[in-house]
Formats: structure tokens, C-alpha cells, sequence
């Protein structure tokens, strides 16, 4: 009768340290997928001694980071979480270790070029993308920050791109972004007055052609009711740039229409003809 193979409790586990792996007398995995490592311990408040550690090859436990530190103590020093953010092998990790009222704090209140670059993670990482909640809402406050400050973005491919939308979930992407212009109208409102480097004109036109872009995509898509949810709020009076001029003799009539017959109420900011088509489509 043929014996059974003695069990392996002598192949060696590697655990990964900083500097050199620890070998282990311990039962052999047989993948190397996941295993054991030490993690710093150091002082969380600090993140210059953090960025350090993951320098030198340290692994951090975000998860230990966020629950004795970052939930109690918010982060403040942007640039220093900026430059934690650029040495980490897995920024989404710290981004979630954040609390959603700090990151968006961050966001918010950072000079542009730290909020972009954060919002720019937030949206790769898809960071809180689930987060239906209207406030705090990290993910739909990093597209307004990148409609704000990312001067490359010309219209809506490009701003699909940033929040790295594949043909495969390029419809929901375009749903998704649908709803994070509707909140940015209502809850934004306290950045329409942005930072000085701001280019107000720059912002307007690049919104108009979005706006409109994302307008015809829901229109062909056969879903005309969500197409209200873009001119309302904050975005209400550039429904203006939709109207026939000597640029447009046109217009964008159709695009008007299905905002005047699927919105749920009118706005003194549209246009009075529209305000008039509302109220004879109610």
C-alpha cells in the first residue's frame, strides 16, 4: 500500500521586509499571490514620515492608519498627501484609509494643482464611485475639479478618459457622469467662484460643450428624460447657448424640447422662451 506524502510543514514562507525577505519554516501556499508581512509603525500623524517609509520599501497597514489616525485627526498638509499619494504603489488604499468629509476637504479647499492631481487619483483609483449619497461624495467631486482645473479636458471624451471608461462601460460611465453634473449644479455652488487661476470663460465653454455632448448621447441612447438633469442649478443660465444665433441659426432645438417637455419644474435662469415652452408642455 503506497504512503501518503508527509505534510509539507518544512517548505519555507518568505515574509516580505524592508530590506530583505524573513524566511519561515511554515506549510507552503503554493502561490505567491498573497502572504506575510511586517507593516511600519511609526508615528500616522505624521506623513512625511510615512512618504519616508514607503520610500525605503516599508509596508503600511492603511487600515491600522485610518482607524488610529486619519478618522480622529483629518489630513490638512495637502502637499504632503500629495506627495504620499506619488511614492505609493497603491494610492487607492490611502485614498480610502481617508475619511469622505476629509477627502472631499481636500479636494475642495487644496490650490489647483494638488485637487487635480488628488482628483485625478480619485476618478484612476474609482475611489467611493458607488457612493449614492449626495453629501459627502468624493467621486462626483473630483469630476468638478477636474472640469475645473484640467485645462487638457476639450469635451466629453476626454473627460470619459479620465475616468478611465472602456467601451465596455462606456454607457455607464456616461450615466454616471449624468448624475455627477446634477449634483455638481446643486452642491457646488460655493466653487462657480473658483481659485484665480481659474479661466472663467475657459470653464463656461468647456461646460456648453460638454453639457451638449452628453445631452446628444442621452437622446440617442433613447433616454431624453435624464437630459433635464444637465441644465439645471448652476448650469441653468448656459441652456442660453443652446438657442439659434449667427454662430448656430439652429440651434440645438431638439436638445431644448426634451428639457423643456422632461423637466419636473422650470427655472427662472432658461431662457423665457423656454420658461414658455415649459409651461405649455405642463
Amino acid at each position: 500500500k503506497q504512503m501518503a506524502d508527509p505534510p509539507s510543514i518544512f517548505v519555507p514562507a518568505l515574509v516580505d521586509q524592508c530590506g530583505f525577505p524573513l524566511q519561515l519554516l511554515d506549510e507552503d501556499r503554493g502561490e505567491l499571490k498573497t502572504g506575510l508581512a511586517f507593516s511600519w509603525s511609526g508615528d500616522y500623524s505624521q506623513l512625511r514620515e510615512i512618504t519616508n517609509a514607503v520610500k525605503h520599501g516599508h509596508s503600511v497597514d492603511w487600515t491600522d492608519v485610518s482607524e488610529r489616525c486619519w478618522l480622529h485627526e483629518p489630513v490638512q498638509d495637502t502637499s504632503a498627501f500629495v506627495e504620499l499619494l506619488s511614492v505609493c504603489t497603491s494610492p487607492g488604499k490611502v485614498l480610502e484609509a481617508l475619511s469622505k468629509e476629509n477627502l472631499c476637504d481636500l479636494l475642495k479647499k487644496s490650490a489647483p494643482t494638488d485637487a487635480l492631481y488628488i482628483a485625478r487619483r480619485v476618478l484612476s483609483n474609482q475611489t467611493h464611485r458607488n457612493e449614492t449619497s449626495d453629501f459627502p461624495n468624493p467621486y462626483r467631486t473630483a469630476v468638478w475639479m477636474v472640469l475645473l482645473y484640467e485645462e487638457k479636458i476639450k469635451g466629453l471624451d476626454d473627460l470619459l478618459a479620465v475616468m478611465r471608461a472602456s467601451e465596455q462601460d462606456r454607457a455607464a460611465c456616461e450615466v454616471e457622469l449624468v448624475e455627477a453634473l446634477r449634483w455638481a449644479s446643486v452642491n457646488m455652488r460655493d466653487m462657480i467662484e473658483c481659485a484665480v487661476q481659474d479661466d472663467p470663460k475657459r470653464r463656461d465653454d468647456l461646460l456648453v460643450t460638454t453639457l451638449k455632448q452628453l445631452s446628444r448621447r442621452m437622446m440617442a441612447r433613447a433616454e431624453p428624460a435624464r437630459v433635464p438633469h444637465l441644465w439645471i442649478g448652476i448650469f441653468a443660465p448656459l441652456l442660453h447657448a443652446c438657442l439659434p444665433s449667427s454662430a448656430s441659426p439652429l440651434g440645438e432645438r431638439e436638445l431644448v424640447a426634451m428639457v423643456a417637455i422632461h423637466a419636473d419644474d422650470s427655472t427662472r435662469a432658461w431662457p423665457g422662451c423656454v420658461q414658455a415652452l415649459w409651461s405649455i408642455a405642463h
